[in-house]
């Protein structure tokens, strides 16, 4: 049980040292992906395809096509809006909310794995020097 708390406060430390303007140039698809499944599971909402484009920064045509692989994969789905038939809905599917979950507990399990081996001090020590490193590259 005490390795559940430290797995939980150091993925939430990492999470931190590691915002989306950092990384959204490695593998820009994937990524890109990535966070829309992410953000629709963590929002538990509902989100229109335009508000998605100014979170990630990128065009409306660049998260059209990343939502149209997601359907492909049926991990989320589109609907028009009632309000404005302009205006695309973006959900979850529920085999999008599995995939959250597995990936998240796969990685939960990984750095389960690594406080078990390196223990809690190294650990932090790691998060601690990675968030200076993205202050020093953030200035």
């Amino acid at each position: 049980m005490e390795f559940d708390n430290q797995t939980l406060e150091v993925a939430n430390k990492l999470k931190e040292c590691r915002p989306l303007e950092f990384f959204k140039n490695i593998d820009e698809i994937n990524s890109g992906m990535g966070f829309i499944v992410m953000h629709l599971y963590e929002t538990q909402c509902e989100v229109f395809a335009i508000e998605l484009s100014k979170m990630m920064d990128i065009s409306r045509a660049r998260v059209a096509m990343l939502v149209k692989k997601l359907i492909a994969k049926g991990l989320v789905e589109k609907e028009i809006s009632c309000a404005d038939a302009r205006k695309e809905i973006i959900k979850i599917t529920d085999k999008g909310r599995l995939e959250v979950e597995r990936v998240r507990q796969k990685i939960f399990n990984n750095i389960t794995k690594v406080i078990h081996e390196l223990g809690i001090d190294k650990v932090n020590e790691f998060v601690e020097i990675s968030q200076q490193i993205k202050n020093i590259i953030k200035n």
